[in-house]
């Protein structure tokens, strides 16, 4: 059994063509892989940001803070455009999508059905919109979270108890500030729309 084998061995390697088809081309053809996708002579503990349009019709104090907290943000990468131009570049594949911070989202924290903030994306680059999704919660709701608590509270109280003492209400916004303070769970809703249809 070894002797054939070993005869086979010595065909195999008089035969140039099988040698370099069976070594040089898998080579061959993991180094072009590597190349075209991009694991070769990069950095890849370096990812690229993801780029996001914004547009702030709003212009308030809240849409101010919750840009500059996202623009701080390493992986984010932010721009700015009016909403035509936004839906315009989003829908040209330049940008995965834009955040809107329409007129009156500041005035509209703390109703849920119409928060104002509206992310448009295009729908062939879901992925990043996926790992955008997150990022952009935690930047509004750290930012507007607990005024949005406050604000959902205080709404209540004068609808369930209109002759409530304004004292009170002073009173019980203060400890729910401070019951808020470390939590983040008023996670503000904010609308999602394709802008390829």
């Amino acid at each position: 059994m070894f002797k054939l084998f070993n005869k086979d061995l010595k065909l195999f390697f008089t035969d140039k063509r099988s040698v370099l088809l069976t070594f040089l081309l898998p080579i061959l053809l993991i180094s072009l892989f590597a190349l075209a996708y991009g694991g070769v002579g990069r950095n890849s503990s370096k990812a690229k940001p993801v780029k996001l349009l914004v547009a702030d019709m709003d212009k308030s104090a809240t849409s101010k803070k919750i840009i500059t907290k996202l623009d701080s943000l390493k992986g984010l990468s932010l721009s700015f455009a009016d909403i035509d131009k936004s839906r315009e570049l989003v829908l040209k594949g330049k940008y995965p999508g834009a955040l809107i911070f329409h007129k009156g989202f500041e005035d509209s924290m703390g109703d849920y059905e119409d928060s104002k903030v509206e992310l448009i994306y295009d729908k062939a680059r879901e992925m990043e919109i996926g790992m955008l999704q997150p990022v952009l919660i935690s930047g509004i709701m750290s930012s507007i979270g607990r005024k949005t608590v406050k604000k959902h509270v205080n709404k209540y109280l004068k609808k369930n108890f209109p002759d409530i003492d304004k004292s009170l209400i002073d009173k019980i916004l203060g400890d729910v500030e401070n019951e808020e303070g470390n939590k983040k769970d008023a996670i503000p809703s904010f609308k999602m729309d394709s802008a390829i249809k």
